[in-house]
């Protein structure tokens, strides 16, 4: 009889990209193949002379799920199969490897402020971290497809006093109303409790967007704070799956490849909730189509909320957007249709329905224009189980 894989976890509940790891992780737990879970001891029950690596070995266990270390040499002498999340270094040799497409998330992000109509943008974040610097290439990228060129403060000061004073002389010098790309949730977080110390408000001066919906977080802030979610539960059971068919390969077995972790979707919350277009009919009917997407909701409502006539409505969309007023409703339904695939059990029937879909046959073939794939396929690339 086969033996159950031990596993030993080894990641940082701190922060939220962590816990949605352990969140997929979690669900391999009494799965039709099971896995048994193990974590080092809380601070209050180690001992004199404690030693992770002492405990690693003393546990037995056959792989590990970590994130990188300041030195990893140690944990390569003990050759066991190692799914490691890296920060540091692009990548780990010897290990599967969880891997961020952090070009897509700048990419998302600037997007995102695309689409709430703003031109002048800035980015925030480290410039020693390889994930920031992917991050906001892929930013700058975006934005260059629309002639646009944004604002950045990349800096590691000689103190966090320094950085602090820094970072509030960026804020107040940016022309705003601005669209602003932090490249993480704390790094968004310290910018809108910065932004208001220096009496900018969010998101009406500076609207910021980070990385990684980390709900705590993003809730704690001064203003919620919007952010770009990622894969990561998924990636967590992928970790668990590639590590268990590492163990069983034993030694003779090849490496697999890495776990690409990619972005869905923005999730909204107050510091984005701002439309920057100078036409105040414009803005009416954006403002209308996001507040009301999730009901039956046609043109001639759009129209009348605009206060103008559809001609009229119709040449400002084309203009600014170049879409159709309808156009811009199918693809609000679009996002919002593609976020409950993800985040619900719902079938694409009951998600039509509860949107109030009309014709839902069609419901496939107008979601893949939209996103390049049907419904099925985004939620097998995208979803949680």
């Amino acid at each position: 009889m086969e033996t159950m894989p031990r596993i030993m976890v080894l990641l940082n509940a701190a922060r939220g990209y962590d816990r949605a790891l352990m969140r997929g992780i979690a669900r391999c737990v009494n799965t039709a193949h099971p896995v048994m879970f193990f974590s080092p001891p809380p601070f209050w029950k180690r001992w004199d002379g404690y030693s992770l690596l002492n405990y690693i070995q003393e546990t037995k266990v056959d792989g590990l799920i970590m994130d990188e270390q300041e030195d990893m040499a140690p944990f390569k002498a003990l050759k066991l199969p190692m799914v490691v999340s890296a920060y540091k270094q692009r990548r780990v040799a010897g290990a599967v490897n969880l891997v961020t497409d952090h070009i897509a998330v700048g990419r998302m992000a600037a997007e995102s402020l695309l689409q709430r109509g703003f031109r002048r943008f800035a980015f925030c974040g480290y410039n020693d971290m390889f994930w920031s610097e992917d991050r906001r290439a892929g930013f700058t990228q975006r934005l260059a497809e629309e002639g646009l060129v944004p604002d950045v403060f990349d800096g590691v000061s000689s103190s966090p006093a320094d950085e602090k004073v820094r970072l509030m002389n960026w804020l107040v010098q940016l022309p705003w109303p601005a669209g602003v790309f932090a490249c993480v949730d704390e790094r968004g977080r310290e910018l809108i409790e910065l932004s208001l110390l220096c009496g900018l408000r969010v998101p009406d001066a500076l609207s910021v967007v980070g990385v990684d919906d980390d709900e705590l977080l993003c809730d704690m802030s001064p203003v919620p704070l919007s952010s770009i979610a990622i894969t990561a539960e998924r990636g967590g059971e992928e970790a668990v799956r590639r590590l268990v068919a590492m163990i069983r390969a034993k030694k003779n077995g090849p490496l697999l490849p890495d776990i690409v972790i990619e972005p869905t979707y923005c999730v909204e919350r107050l510091s984005t909730d701002y439309i920057n277009i100078d036409d105040a009919a414009l803005s009416k009917a954006v403002r209308f189509i996001r507040s009301n997407v999730r009901t039956s909701l046609t043109v001639e409502d759009v129209v009348k909320a605009s206060g103008v006539s559809r001609r009229v409505l119709e040449k400002r969309f084309k203009k600014s957007y170049g879409v159709s007023i309808y156009q811009e409703i199918r693809r609000a339904r679009v996002i919002l249709f593609a976020r409950m695939l993800v985040e619900s059990n719902r079938t694409v029937t009951e998600i039509a329905e509860h949107l109030g879909f009309v014709g839902i046959e069609h419901i496939p073939r107008y979601f893949k224009a939209q996103t390049g794939m049907t419904p099925r396929e985004y939620r097998l690339h995208y979803g949680k189980n």
